[in-house]
């Protein structure tokens, strides 16, 4: 029977579940508080001597603090810089003490949960012995877990100890959470993003996107606006990639706006639906378009503690994004007339204003994990895990402006070429990170001490960017298997053609409709680069709910006729060639979608792959079938891109994130 803790909460039956370990644990420095102000401090020192001076070199690795199977870790979090709680192959929970690198094993292994968890939300209380966390997971069900691991009182020793429950399902993506309130992106009841979940009452409300004007895109200040690049129907998919609940706004960020919702409407709704299965949607009462901002926002957050570094503003809702450009940022603040008394207003009217140039990524970030106050994130890349600071940008109008060198520390990524970066943890307090590798090794790395915890620091060498497998064989792998791939992730396409002896089939010159012949990967929705894959998750066209390759059903089986889906029906022959990807090629793929959103008239789209490998996504007229595409084809001096339905040509916005990571993948 598991010890008894002071003051513990008590937990529903419901999908009840505990575990301990048998074994006092001695107190650390790092449950003081007074660490995490000492590494603020040196971290702050740190980004001083940066600005004074920029450091050139780089790190080499400490040991991994975990070397697992490859494939095994499918999500894990940082809890006070002590503990790494870690979900591994099978869906169980581990524990790790990060005080203790000579233990080869998790202090505590909770049984398995439903699905791979696909967000974390650490809810802050005053309980002095607990810290409560909310995950959700791919199975659409969210537990709450209850970790006993602080010493707050005169005791030495302590039992580590782990309780959690099932709290709701229906709902996966956890944002937010306040109280009752949860907020979810995906609902699997709708193909809309944004949701916040009543639990006490057992109702639902759907955050309904603001209407994007498209005019409103066009933004003087900036060097390029996203109407005349992008096709104006992609803004009607405005996906939600960040929420914050607030005592009297809910703030929503998307990928083309801000949008903030009324708290007291919003609890009028819920307290109007108890128990009831109708989910009821609410339209924010501001939805602001991101001023000066040239590609949709796939990858934000709002800062649950801004600094004062960018807003002194109380009440101000920051958000921040980091790409290969740099950082962007919005600062939203309250705004009222000097004749109208804050108590008067239920809806607090706000104004936005962009921060540019705050920070600069040395590498392109596939994943990024930013401080709640934004002073300091971490980024990783294929080849490079790094802590940056940011700092005050100019404005967007300032021809001067200059991105800053910002690293704090930056370590080289032992067998970075033959590697997969899969999860990244940040604590913005002490500087401590970790990562994980598809691998199955677990890095966890202090940037206060760098590059004391690695090797000596060195300069890169020249051409490390287009490094080749043959110049990095020698770099430490301790894991030296040919082929990694994360089970989160749909399976890689077997890149390259399958070449028959005969000549393809061509309906018209230069194009052939032989797809599954050459190509028997392209149409697969369980492969990585395929169709399917790219339309979902580059193109953020909804034609399912994505993979779950791990529930034990495969998505060929789940998918029927009323999901949406997306295959190539046509290529350019160009694409036989061993140096198509130098020489460019161009497909045409026709499209199911699950949004209403999308003209369901559109069904063909052009996809251009030219020589420079840049990718562009165009939709093509409304059209009854192939057979006219090939008819068009058969006339004199025809081309494919006559046939698109925007002159001149805008192509749909595309996740160019997740296109790098295909290429450095590939």
């Amino acid at each position: 029977m598991s010890p008894s803790a002071p003051g513990k909460p008590e937990l529903s039956s419901r999908a009840h579940a505990e575990c301990y370990i048998q074994a006092d644990f001695k107190k650390s420095a790092r449950e003081s508080p007074e660490y995490a102000k000492e590494k603020t401090r040196l971290l702050e020192l740190q980004a001083a001597s940066v600005t004074s001076a920029r450091p050139i070199h780089f790190a080499g690795m400490a040991p991994p603090m975990m070397s697992a199977s490859p494939n095994s870790v499918l999500w894990m979090k940082l809890v006070h810089s002590r503990w790494l709680l870690v979900q591994m192959k099978g869906f169980s929970i581990e524990l790790w003490d990060l005080i203790d690198y000579s233990v080869k094993n998790p202090l505590i292994a909770c049984p398995t949960i439903s699905g791979a968890v696909d967000g974390a939300v650490v809810e802050h209380d005053d309980d002095c012995h607990f810290i409560k966390m909310h995950v959700s997971t791919s199975s659409s069900i969210t537990y709450t877990f209850l970790l006993s691991l602080h010493i707050h009182c005169d005791c030495v020793t302590f039992v580590p100890q782990i309780v959690f429950r099932e709290v709701t399902s229906g709902f996966s993506g956890i944002l937010d959470q306040r109280d009752s309130l949860f907020v979810f992106s995906r609902s699997v009841s709708s193909v809309a993003t944004g949701f916040i979940k009543d639990v006490k009452r057992d109702c639902a409300v759907q955050l309904r996107a603001g209407a994007v004007d498209c005019d409103d895109l066009s933004d003087s200040s900036s060097e390029s606006s996203l109407d005349t690049t992008t096709d104006d129907s992609a803004f009607q998919l405005n996906e939600v990639v960040d929420a914050v609940v607030r005592e009297n706004v809910v703030a929503a960020a998307r990928t083309y706006t801000l949008d903030l919702y009324s708290m007291p409407k919003l609890t009028s709704i819920l307290q109007s639906q108890s128990n009831s299965e109708t989910i009821l949607d609410i339209v924010p009462y501001q939805s602001f378009v991101y001023p000066g901002l040239e590609w949709p926002l796939y990858r934000a957050s709002i800062l649950r503690e801004p600094s004062p570094l960018q807003t002194s503003c109380p009440g101000a809702i920051l958000l921040m994004s980091a790409s290969f450009d740099g950082c962007y940022g919005v600062v939203a603040t309250p705004f009222r007339t000097l004749d109208t008394p804050s108590s008067a207003v239920s809806e607090t009217l706000f104004v936005t204003k962009p921060l540019m140039n705050m920070a600069q990524t040395t590498r392109i970030p596939f994943h990024v994990v930013w401080g709640p106050s934004g002073q300091r994130f971490a980024t990783l890349s294929d080849t490079l895990l790094s802590v940056s600071f940011t700092v005050k940008g100019p404005a967007a109008s300032d021809p001067s402006r200059t991105i800053p060198d910002n690293d704090i520390a930056s370590w080289v990524i032992p067998g970075r070429l033959s590697d997969i970066p899969l999860f990244l943890d940040f604590d913005e307090k002490t500087g401590l990170c970790a990562a994980a590798m598809a691998s199955g090794r677990i890095w966890v790395m202090d940037a206060t001490t760098f590059p004391h915890d690695g090797e000596a620091g060195y300069r890169l060498p020249k051409g490390f960017a287009s490094e080749s497998p043959e110049t990095a064989k020698d770099l430490p792998d301790p894991n030296p298997e040919p082929f990694r791939w994360p089970l989160t992730m749909p399976l890689p396409a077997p890149f390259g053609i399958d070449p028959p002896s005969d000549k393809p089939q061509e309906p018209a010159p230069g194009w052939s409709n032989e797809v599954d012949k050459y190509f028997p990967y392209k149409n697969n929705v369980e492969y990585y680069g395929s169709t399917p894959w790219f339309i979902h998750e580059v193109a953020h066209i909804p034609i399912r709910h994505g993979y779950q390759p791990l529930d034990g059903i495969s998505a060929t089986s789940r998918l029927s006729e009323q999901e949406g889906w997306a295959k190539t029906v046509l290529f350019s022959t160009d694409e036989l060639n061993l140096f198509s990807f130098s020489r460019g090629y161009y497909e045409v793929i026709e499209i199911k979608s699950l949004s209403e959103a999308l003209d369901k008239e559109h069904r063909f789209w052009l996809l251009e792959v030219n020589s420079a490998q840049e990718w562009y996504l165009y939709k093509l007229e409304a059209l009854k079938g192939v057979e006219a595409i090939v008819k068009h084809l058969l006339k004199p001096a025809s081309h494919i891109e006559q046939l698109c339905d925007q002159k001149p040509l805008q192509p749909w916005p595309l996740d160019h994130e997740k296109l790098d990571q295909f290429f450095a993948w590939r």
